[in-house]
């Protein structure tokens, strides 16, 4: 089975107090206007998509993120 967008976004946030680094909450910015920031990294083998450039396939990722939570593409210093 798999973990929920919520229980990964929770861990995250676990992991990144643990260490010191206290990040924002794990669904937005609730004391900032600003959307949450990622980055997206694409690594790819075989055949599947060999006429899909890894790029093409990081924007395409990033792009259903931006559309579906409203969060906003940054590669330097993303939030996650």
């Amino acid at each position: 089975s798999f973990a929920t967008w919520e229980t990964v976004m929770a861990a995250w946030k676990h992991f990144n107090d643990s260490l010191g680094n206290s990040g924002p909450p794990p669904t937005s910015k609730s004391s900032d206007t600003s959307p949450l920031t990622f980055k997206v990294t694409c690594r790819r083998s075989g055949k599947r998509f060999a006429n899909v450039s890894t790029q093409k396939l990081a924007v395409a990722a990033a792009s259903s993120l931006t559309k579906k939570y409203g969060w906003r593409a940054q590669v330097r210093f993303p939030d996650f």
